[in-house]
């Protein structure tokens, strides 16, 4: 759903990088030791050079069908963030 969104408002197919997808975490983390001491979550990071999220997304006063099933992941166990920065970006965590 973020893809989706981040290629349909991202600006023109001639723009350099309009849309940007990262991704990271999943190691282990260890102590000085190389003992495991918890398991890093992973992540992945969408971000476009679109107008953004509308203000009453970013204050919490509506949500898209996209944004509220993203957030429906956090019933398991998912984190999800977004925010305006040169565009939109959708961070989720699990």
């Amino acid at each position: 759903e973020a893809l989706i969104n981040a290629f349909k408002y991202a600006a023109g197919p001639n723009q350099k990088e309009p849309v940007q997808v990262s991704v990271g975490g999943g190691l282990e983390k260890t102590d000085a030791s190389g003992a495991e001491v918890e398991p890093r979550r992973r992540w992945i990071l969408v971000r476009d050079n679109g107008p953004g999220f509308p203000k009453d997304v970013l204050t919490g006063k509506r949500a898209g069908f996209g944004l509220a099933f993203l957030s429906g992941m956090s019933r398991d166990g998912w984190s999800i963030t977004w925010g305006n920065e040169n565009g939109a970006w959708i961070r989720a965590e699990f």
